[in-house]
């Protein structure tokens, strides 16, 4: 019965496991639903959360920062689109005939905003209303497409395929193929971070093998990781290049965290990619991650599990913080909401209903 109850509540950690190692696993203790504590300190306060009506299958914002869509499937065919103002006030609010595994938001920047979804192996570009565009992307996974940006040559939208041989298309709003990469051996995710001071797209072939590759389609690095990473991203600041990395075989039912360093090479111009650090994320599985800035230090890595675990690591990978919800983490983005220079950790879960949080540092 204790257990039950448990379940129930959202968990945290107790004072001394904020400053160790993921290894480290002491006790938990139980808090009331709807306490906003993360970890010893308070890390985070709640700004708000709202309901969404059906079964969550992501939240984004875009960098206008609007404030954030959620997308819910309502009905097999329906899926129920919601803007809540940075305050979390309904303001916009509509449907698209679709069934999807995965959504994102791919601009926002005009009246009418443009979304990009993922069903088994189609991609679709869709409104509020109106007919959904399918986008051309042979054997394409629902996790393999990331939005671009109009402040980084975009709108475009990025989807890897694996058909014979892999490669990356990059889709205009019309649905018309704006460029090709098409050398690729392998590929099993695509990503792209814009935070940073060079925004590429981070792909990875499920054999440690990393491209990073410029918006206009031309590959800008290629190197030889290790391990079996099936998933990346790539992080850089005025300290450095940095690349996280996820090995989701490395054991039946284990995941790896893997962080990678640039160092400079031997010859002027060179770099070289070193690993900084690996660690065993135990008998969890990775739905969500992101990379925010949430104080004046650098940008910290978030990861969420499907269990419900949120936790927040150091470039060092060691667990700044952590909370537990109830459902799978979907979704996990990082915005400067209220424009305080402070980012925003917004968090969708999949659970009884379709929940979204917004949390900020007090």
């Amino acid at each position: 019965m204790t257990a039950l109850l448990l379940s129930f509540f959202l968990v945290f950690p107790s004072a001394s496991r904020a400053q160790q190692p993921l290894e480290a696993r002491p006790l938990l203790k139980a808090l009331a639903i709807g306490e906003t504590l993360w970890g010893h300190d308070d890390y985070f306060q709640l700004r708000f959360k709202r309901d969404v009506e059906g079964r969550l299958i992501g939240v984004d914002a875009g960098a206008a920062v609007r404030g954030v869509w959620a997308a819910s499937q309502k009905r097999p065919g329906e899926v129920a689109l919601t803007r809540f103002s940075p305050d979390g006030k309904q303001a916009q609010a509509g449907t698209a005939a679709l069934t999807l595994g995965k959504f994102r938001l791919w601009d926002d920047s005009g009246k009418a905003p443009l979304f990009a979804g993922a069903d088994d192996f189609r991609l679709w570009q869709f409104g509020l209303g109106g007919r959904p565009v399918e986008m051309d992307v042979p054997e394409m996974r629902a996790e393999d497409f990331t939005p671009v940006p109009k402040e980084h040559g975009g709108p475009l939208v990025v989807a890897a395929y694996q058909y014979g041989t892999a490669g990356l298309r990059a889709f205009k709003p019309d649905g018309k193929l704006a460029w090709e990469l098409a050398d690729l051996e392998r590929i099993t995710s695509v990503r792209l971070d814009f935070a940073g001071l060079r925004p590429v797209l981070a792909a990875a072939d499920g054999t440690g093998k990393i491209s990073l590759v410029g918006l206009q389609g031309r590959v800008l690095e290629r190197f030889q990781a290790g391990g079996n990473l099936d998933r990346v991203l790539y992080d850089q600041d005025s300290e450095g290049q940095w690349l996280y990395g996820l090995d989701s075989r490395a054991g039946s039912w284990k995941e790896s965290l893997k962080i990678f360093r640039a160092d400079r090479g031997r010859s002027p111009g060179e770099r070289e990619w070193r690993e900084a650090g690996t660690h065993d994320l135990g008998n969890i599985t990775v739905t969500a991650w992101a990379l925010g800035r949430f104080d004046d230090g650098p940008r910290k890595l978030v990861l969420g599990t499907s269990n419900g675990w949120v936790m927040i690591l150091d470039r060092a990978g060691r667990l700044v913080t952590e909370a537990r919800f109830r459902g799978k983490i979907v979704s996990l983005l990082s915005r400067d909401l209220d424009r305080d220079r402070k980012e925003e950790l917004i968090v969708g879960v999949e659970g009884f209903s379709g929940n979204l949080f917004v949390f900020g540092r007090k």
